[in-house]
């Protein structure tokens, strides 16, 4: 019995250790397994509007997996417009990017993987839209009419003839930008369209406008304000004579203005009066002499300039002789001074044909003044160099190919420190710009169209350092008359390029330039043919003028010239005209 029960018991025991092992191997030997995985989310970014041709990135960095598995990405553009050539630039990458082709709205799904199963798909939406017509037009300021009043006026400024062409509100920036020393005036507030301010000095008043649509600048307008101006004061002194070209300079030593001006008198032909110059020596308070007659040639000099020609240190005097009565001349003359007042008889110097325009200036660079005649007939320009003892060289002429040059200006136009020359044909039309080789002699540059030209003159009207050119043209002719002078602004290079128009007297006949009221910008002072008037415009420091000061003259205009004729310190003028001489004084 014994026996059988020990069996017994070995036999539940292996059927225990058998029952166990099943258990265990059911349970596995690792002590047990994770719940089943969660699969990853697809997050493709936010919706997005664009225009065509803009680059699209797409941003799948917000997807995730929440058995924070790493991810890999799958983006496919499920729905494009027809016709659209898009591709992805890279399919698996978190932010791919591509450029959208057309309007419409575009698809994109994206699709992570964590290694074991798949997100389900998201999708993004890019909505494209045509490119809008964003060219947006630059406003225009204008700062209103320039205006000459009295010290302690209030100025009202006015801004509203600004505009902008896309229609846009304007937003208004004033600001002083010049004020006479001393002077506290102030805008009332810079931002309406018409602030005011006090005058408070004497003086000029440089007012800048800018406005702006919302998004550009204009380009700034300027006004001018001067206030307390001056004018000038006439003295008239005949001569009973004809008068021409008038040049002024101290002749005799005694450091007051003297006077010479080119004379004819038909009625006494032949004599000294069919061709002469009479000296005039000033008394240093706008006052003249009695004339000295000196010959000068055949014909009345249309044009005179002084200068020390011989190098003595003594003013001497150099005339045209265009001819009189149809009779064309070719000669200018010199006439040299002796210190005390008087000249030596004229010598004379070829030029070309009716010689109307003169000046002198160091045209070759030796020290030696030389002189560029401007040809009414034949020729465009004499150059005639000087040897310093008062003698000139033969005549190299420059045909510029449109004669009547009726005015010659110089400067250095092209900024490579030569002389160059600005010839006005009267009547042709142009300008023409000869550039200067630095050894005597020039080549034509460039022509600036000028309809209905008189005669021009150079200066620095806008204060950039390079010199403009302004020249007075008729714009209609017949009753109603219409001039203007024109402002050619210079780049430094040897162009130039118009800028403005201003009203001015008909038949400019000579022009110069001079600041009379002292404020650094330069003015203009005309005798005009057609209305037989002085007319001064008064700079306004940006090449613009303002309106014109006439002042009436008696007899036919010929010429001016500018010098401080009563010791001053301010410009005046004297003015050739009928059978008299005026001086204008500048008074303040």
């Amino acid at each position: 019995m014994k026996n059988n029960y020990e069996s017994s018991a070995l036999f539940g025991n292996i059927f225990l250790f058998v029952f166990l092992l099943i258990v265990l191997a059911a349970c596995g030997d690792s002590g047990g397994q994770p719940p089943d995985n969660s699969p990853p989310v697809a997050i493709p970014g936010q919706d997005q509007n664009v225009f065509v041709g803009d680059l699209v990135t797409l941003n799948g960095g917000e997807s995730n997996d929440p058995e924070r598995d790493s991810l890999s990405f799958s983006w496919t553009l499920k729905d494009i417009p027809a016709g659209s050539g898009v591709s992805l630039s890279d399919p698996g990458v978190i932010q791919p990017t591509f450029v959208v082709d057309m309007p419409s709205t575009y698809i994109v799904e994206l699709v992570v993987n964590d290694g074991k199963i798949d997100s389900a798909p998201a999708t993004v939406a890019i909505v494209a839209a045509e490119i809008p017509n964003t060219t947006n037009l630059v406003p225009k300021a204008n700062s209103g009419t320039d205006q000459i009043v009295n010290t302690g006026d209030i100025i009202q400024l006015d801004g509203s003839l600004s505009t902008d062409p896309d229609g846009d509100e304007l937003i208004y920036n004033w600001s002083l930008t010049s004020v006479p020393t001393g002077s506290a005036a102030t805008i009332s507030s810079t931002t309406l369209s018409n602030p005011v301010f006090t005058v408070d000095l004497a003086g000029s008043y440089i007012v800048k406008l800018t406005v702006n649509d919302g998004q550009v600048d204009s380009m700034p307008d300027y006004v001018f304000i001067v206030a307390d101006l001056g004018s000038f004061n006439e003295q008239v002194f005949s001569l009973g004579v004809s008068t021409f070209g008038i040049t002024a300079g101290d002749y005799n030593g005694d450091t007051y203005l003297d006077v010479a001006v080119g004379i004819y008198d038909p009625n006494t032909s032949p004599s000294i009066f069919e061709g002469a110059i009479a000296v005039i020596l000033g008394d240093g308070a706008g006052g003249l002499s009695t004339p000295t007659y000196y010959k000068a040639g055949s014909s009345p000099p249309r044009r005179l300039i002084a200068r020390d020609i011989n190098k003595d240190e003594i003013i001497d005097i150099i005339g045209t002789n265009e001819g009189y009565s149809g009779a064309p001349g070719n000669t200018i003359s010199v006439l040299i001074g002796d210190g005390i007042g008087g000249f030596s008889s004229a010598a004379g110097f070829l030029v070309g044909e009716a010689p109307r325009s003169l000046i002198a200036e160091y045209i070759d660079q030796d020290n030696n003044l030389d002189l560029a005649v401007g040809n009414f007939s034949g020729d465009g320009v004499s150059i005639i160099l000087g040897d310093g003892g008062g003698a000139f060289s033969s005549p190299t002429n420059f045909d510029v190919g449109k004669g009547l040059t009726s005015s010659v200006s110089v400067g250095d136009f092209n900024s490579d420190n030569f002389i160059d020359l600005a010839l006005g044909h009267n009547g042709a039309h142009s300008i023409s710009i000869l550039i200067g080789d630095g050894a005597g002699g020039f080549r034509a540059s460039s022509r600036v169209s000028v309809s209905g030209i008189f005669v021009s003159t150079v200066g620095d009207f806008n204060g950039d350092t390079f010199l403009d050119l302004a020249a007075t043209r008729a714009t209609t002719f017949g009753t109603p008359r219409a001039d203007v002078v024109s402002i050619y602004t210079g780049d430094g290079s040897g162009n130039f390029s118009f800028l403005a128009d201003f009203p001015t007297s008909s038949s400019v006949i000579s022009m110069t330039t001079g600041d009379f009221n002292k404020d650094t910008f330069l003015d203009l002072a005309q005798v005009s043919l057609g209305d037989g008037v002085l007319t001064i415009l008064f700079g306004d420091g940006t090449g613009g003028f303002l309106v014109p000061q006439n002042y009436p003259l008696g007899g036919i205009t010929k010429d001016l010239v500018i010098g401080d004729f009563n010791k001053d310190d301010f410009l005046d003028i004297a003015v050739s005209h009928g059978g008299d001489i005026s001086i204008f004084l500048w008074v303040p």
